[in-house]
């Protein structure tokens, strides 16, 4: 195996380090530099917890009303803590719970509320103690290194407004994020330098060898598509004009000469019209079986007549195949490395935040929040799952499922909106095209 020169293993470090961080800096709430891998974790529960609390609204009109509340969700009153006499205000955690539930399209399950009261206070604390000690750190970052990263970061977006949308749904300006990159890279820094947590080849391709079953992948295809939306419910003479308007589009897109990405940019209804209909490569379980029908028997250049799936009438277009087998493991060594960095960073961050909170103390003051929901409704009352720990056990495994199918349905035609581009890059590259 040929090796890198030391240079060229750090610069391709970095890469994916600042690769992770624009990925995280963008999740706005809480404690940004704090916990990064948790925060996912835990946003993709409450993210989980809210599908789910959708769902039983509409099976039961209690719990729905229950969701309502004439302000904030939860509100404090007073210091939420005191961490070594200095207060963590009132102010700061109403602002943290505006952004997310800001995030959450504007209300707050009532499963969440006690979940979610907790969380806050904990990220709050975590920020305080972090902020004082990069203070304190003798840790520099130069303002051209943020500005290329927030640059690299609106990359991400298909065009400016698309960026400016999702800074709005979040509740946080350029600034401010410009703000937390700065943070994270210097807690990134002091993190590299107090504990190592770079990872070479030979760990990689060591992991690679002790988990070649991990790497053994289905048929794939890559694909663009065209997509007419029909509404749930319409009726015979709308299915018929929008199956019309797809016949008339798969007629262009098979003329010679057209260019697909461009005629599915202009005409398409879906959310990946802006990368031109590409949704990456995909496996059979990735989309609705009407649509992985279709798309696995046609061949690479193939075009496909309309195929209709819930979302409405598609038309296909096929640009490669990958057969069944293990990924070689060259194509698979970034994705290692970044994997084993950031177990290396979580345990890292675990046992600074442990060092940090060693001769510290902590008063925490959540008698001082209000959570205006029925506290029937926060501990799982009609129409929940049970109260407790056994509720959010079930929550979480009940809801994994509703997030894989919302994840398709952003693939092929369903809702974009609420989606996070920034969550999306973590995962396998063909999600959320």
């Amino acid at each position: 195996m040929h090796l890198r020169t030391c240079e060229q293993r750090q610069g391709a470090f970095m890469d994916r380090c600042k690769m992770l961080l624009l990925a995280l800096a963008a999740i706005v709430g809480l404690g940004l530099a704090t916990g990064c891998d948790q925060k996912v974790k835990d946003d993709a529960k409450e993210e989980k917890a809210e599908a789910k609390a959708a769902e039983d609204d509409k099976k039961e009109d209690g719990a729905k009303e229950q969701a309502k509340t004439d302000g904030p969700p939860l509100e404090a009153t007073g210091p939420v803590a005191v961490v070594d006499g200095t207060e963590i205000t009132a102010e700061r955690f109403n602002e943290a719970v505006e952004r997310r539930t800001k995030a959450m399209g504007g209300r707050m399950p009532p499963p969440m509320a006690n979940m979610m009261k907790k969380r806050t206070v904990d990220r709050l604390i975590d920020e305080h103690l972090i902020d004082q000690k990069l203070e304190g750190a003798k840790v520099e970052v130069e303002p051209k290194e943020v500005d290329e990263e927030f640059n690299k970061f609106k990359e991400r977006f298909p065009n400016e407004k698309a960026f400016e949308s999702f800074l709005t749904r979040n509740g946080i300006t350029a600034d401010k994020m410009k703000e937390n990159l700065q943070k994270d890279l210097k807690l990134r820094k002091l993190l590299e330098d107090k504990y190592g947590i770079e990872v070479t080849e030979k760990d990689a391709k060591d992991y690679y060898e002790k988990n070649e079953a991990r790497f053994e992948q289905p048929e794939q295809v890559k694909a663009r598509h065209i997509l007419i939306k029909t509404e749930k419910g319409a009726d015979q003479a709308a299915l018929d004009k929008a199956k019309k308007r797809a016949e008339d589009l798969a007629k262009e897109a098979k003329k010679s000469g057209t260019d697909f990405a461009k005629l599915a940019e202009e005409k398409s209804e879906g959310p990946s019209a802006s990368r031109g209909g590409d949704l990456g490569f995909f496996t059979r379980r990735r989309m609705v079986p009407e649509f992985s029908e279709a798309a696995f028997n046609m061949k690479p250049g193939e075009i496909s007549d309309p195929v209709k799936t819930q979302f409405g009438y598609h038309v296909i277009k096929v640009e490669e195949k990958k057969e069944a087998g293990k990924v070689p493991y060259d194509e698979a060594k970034e994705k290692i490395m970044m994997q084993l960095e950031r177990q290396k960073f979580r345990k890292a961050m675990k046992q600074f935040l442990a060092e940090l909170k060693k001769d510290v103390k902590i008063e925490r003051k959540e008698d001082n929040i209000k959570v205006n929901v029925s506290a029937d409704a926060a501990q799982g009352g009609p129409g929940m799952m049970g109260g407790g720990k056994m509720q959010q056990m079930q929550l979480q495994k009940a809801l994994q499922k509703k997030l894989q199918q919302q994840q398709q349905q952003k693939q092929q035609g369903g809702d974009s909106k609420g989606s996070d581009p920034t969550k999306l890059k973590l995962q396998e590259p063909n999600l959320g095209k």
